[in-house]
């Protein structure tokens, strides 16, 4: 299943090819690297299969991710509109019990996400 002598090379260039034209179109470094994970683990489960050499699949596995760089950048509230919309829930009907049992979960999950 390793092929001849000039194949791997031929393979190589191919990979480092499909991850250069990934960077190319307009595609956020998220979805480069969650295409290029989805893509490694068909090659380990081809190399189960028996389908891909072992030394193929280690060579898929060394193309390298797309680095992230900055920080993501959210819309934030300020404080004025953080208190309107905490006012906007009425608590004395049951769909205002629920919309305050949304907004009870959503803090908690982003303190929670602080620690």
């Amino acid at each position: 299943m390793g092929g001849s002598k000039r194949g791997p090379c031929v393979r190589e260039s191919r990979r480092s090819k499909s991850r250069e034209h990934s960077v190319r179109i307009p595609l956020a470094p998220a979805t480069i690297n969650l295409r290029l994970a989805a893509v490694r683990r068909l090659a380990y489960e081809a190399s189960d299969s028996g389908l891909l050499s072992p030394e193929l699949v280690a060579g898929i596995r060394r193309v390298k991710g797309v680095k992230r760089v900055g920080q993501q950048v959210a819309n934030w509230l300020t404080l004025e509109e953080g208190q309107q919309l905490v006012d906007a829930v009425r608590i004395d009907t049951l769909r205002g019990k629920r919309d305050a049992a949304c907004w009870v979960s959503c803090w908690v999950a982003a303190f929670d996400d602080l620690r």
